[in-house]
Parts: structure tokens; C-alpha cells; sequence
């Protein structure tokens, strides 16, 4: 039997391959194999994969934003139709509730406050009288709906996104978040938000329909799914909306039948704890809003 010459071998990551040869003179198997791995490493430097791949990335992130506004369009829609007949729908339904949350927060005349899902504005007649607020929404269809049935001079209105709003840090000493979180798409991107525009040791009221700790049942999840049809999902949970963040659990009540929970919560630092930072400038009008709080507030007795 013909004997081969001893075959080289390369080192390739730490590993000793051989380069065998047959009898026609080229390259084995195995020869193949490191040449292709050569070409890979090559593939994966140069110049042309680089930009591959920033394309993927590019129409990865604009599925991703076409998909948010999908569903920020489904949601209009949905409050488009709500708007005329939600106050009639849950006004009576949730009055004691918001009534105990607004409580909680003991706002005085000095409160720069902020009602983030102010809607149809079913939480602009329990305010006190001396109090100014700034109320911000997604839903223009809601929004008009509050000028027209709650005339509150001291509310300024404003079309906004939660989970992006339009105001500096720390322009608030109180966030009210009523029956949103369970509405946002991301409602832990709203929750940052929230705590970026409250100053340390600002309060924030939650009222909401979270899940219960631990799995969700099965029943709540069959009926989450006719739930979403509506604008709303009941199987969040405040403490994963929450982690992380730079909070204090002051008091947590149960109510309407214990399927709703009314959380008041201390903001402790100015630590930002925001992942994904969004812009901190203000719109126009939210600068305006702003100014009229500002205003307000060197008016009102001491």
C-alpha cells in the first residue's frame, strides 16, 4: 500500500487541524473545511457584511415602529368610538375609586400636577379647586370630549403620548395615572416617563386592573383576549411595570370589588433609571402648560 506524506496542520482557534492530501493531489475534506472557515472569518470583517447587517438591524426597527403604530391606530380607533359614550359607560362606575386615589395624594394649591390618560377627564371634577393640572392624551377624540363636558379652567389639555411625553425632568410634583398603565402599549416605557417628569419626592397616584401576583388564572386570560378587542389588558402586573424604578410603595387598597388596585407610590431619587432615553425637551404647548402652572403657583397663598 502506497504511504502519504505526513500531513500539515494549522492551529485554527486553539485547534489542531489537518491539512491531509489525496492521491490526486488536492486538497481533503478537511482542507475544504478550513478554507471555508478562512472565508467566514473574512466574510464576517469586511466591509459588505458591515453593512448587511446594519441593513437587517434598520428594516428589523422599522418593523418594530410600524408595528406601535399599528397599534397606537387600533387604539384611536377604539377611543374614537368611546369618546361619546364612555362617561355614561364608567363615570358612576369609577367616581369612588378615583375619589379615594386623589385623596391619597392630599394635593395642595402648590402642586404642579400631571394627569397622564386624562381621557374624557372624569378625574377633573374631584380635583380641588385650587389645584392646577396639565392633563395629556393620545386620543384627540377623548380630549374633546373633556372640553366639552368638564370646563375646568385651571386643567390645561394637551395631545401627547405617555410613554414619550413632552414635558423636562422633573416639571411635576404629582402624576396621576388613572386606568392608563393597563391601556399603553409599553406601559413600563410610561411608568419611566412618568418618573422622569416627577421630581424626587414627588407622589404618584396608580388606579388600575392589574393581575394579582403569581400566574394569571386561565379565566382571566380567556377574557384578557375579548379584553384587547376593547383598548385593555388585565393580565399586567404593577410590580413588573415597576421594577427597577426609584419608588416607594406608600399605600395599597383594593377596589371595586377587590378587581382594582389604588397604589400610591413616593418617588425617592433623581437617579435615572431610564434604559432607553427619550427626548427631555418640551413641545410648545407643553411649555406653555408649564408656564401657566408656574404662574399659577406664585399667585396662590402661602
Amino acid at each position: 500500500m502506497r504511504k502519504f506524506p505526513r500531513s500539515p496542520t494549522v492551529r485554527i482557534n486553539g485547534i489542531d487541524v489537518e491539512l491531509g492530501f489525496i492521491n490526486s493531489g488536492k486538497y481533503s475534506l478537511r482542507c475544504r473545511l478550513y478554507r471555508t472557515a478562512e472565508g467566514l472569518s473574512g466574510l464576517l470583517e469586511s466591509a459588505w457584511f458591515e453593512r448587511a447587517l446594519a441593513s437587517a438591524l434598520g428594516r428589523w426597527r422599522s418593523m418594530r415602529r410600524s408595528e406601535a403604530i399599528r397599534e397606537a391606530r387600533r387604539l384611536d380607533g377604539i377611543y374614537r368610538w368611546y369618546a361619546p359614550i364612555y362617561d355614561r359607560l364608567f363615570a358612576r362606575m369609577y367616581r369612588s375609586a378615583r375619589v379615594r386615589s386623589i385623596a391619597s395624594l392630599k394635593l395642595t394649591a402648590r402642586d404642579r400636577v400631571l394627569i397622564a390618560g386624562v381621557g374624557t377627564g372624569l378625574d377633573l371634577p374631584e380635583l380641588p379647586l385650587a389645584v392646577v393640572a396639565v392633563g395629556l392624551d393620545a386620543s384627540l377624540a377623548m380630549l374633546t370630549r373633556a372640553r366639552v363636558a368638564h370646563h375646568v379652567a385651571a386643567v390645561d389639555l394637551l395631545v401627547g403620548d405617555a410613554q414619550f411625553a413632552p414635558f423636562v425632568d422633573a416639571a411635576f410634583d404629582v402624576a396621576m395615572l388613572h386606568l392608563i398603565l393597563s391601556v399603553v402599549p409599553d406601559p413600563p416605557a410610561a411608568f419611566r416617563e412618568v418618573m422622569r417628569v416627577v421630581k424626587p419626592g414627588g407622589r404618584i397616584a396608580v388606579l388600575d386592573k392589574f393581575a394579582p401576583d403569581g400566574d394569571a388564572s386561565w379565566i382571566r386570560r380567556v377574557v384578557n383576549a375579548f379584553a384587547r378587542w376593547s383598548g385593555t389588558d388585565i393580565t399586567r402586573r404593577l410590580a413588573e411595570i415597576i421594577e427597577g424604578q426609584p419608588v416607594r410603595a406608600v399605600s395599597h387598597e383594593t377596589a371595586l370589588l377587590g378587581n382594582y388596585q389604588l397604589v400610591l407610590l413616593e418617588r425617592l431619587t433623581d437617579v435615572r433609571s431610564d434604559p432607553d432615553p427619550r427626548p427631555t425637551t418640551s413641545t410648545p404647548a407643553a411649555v406653555a402648560a408649564l408656564d401657566r402652572l408656574g404662574d399659577s403657583r406664585d399667585i396662590q397663598p402661602q
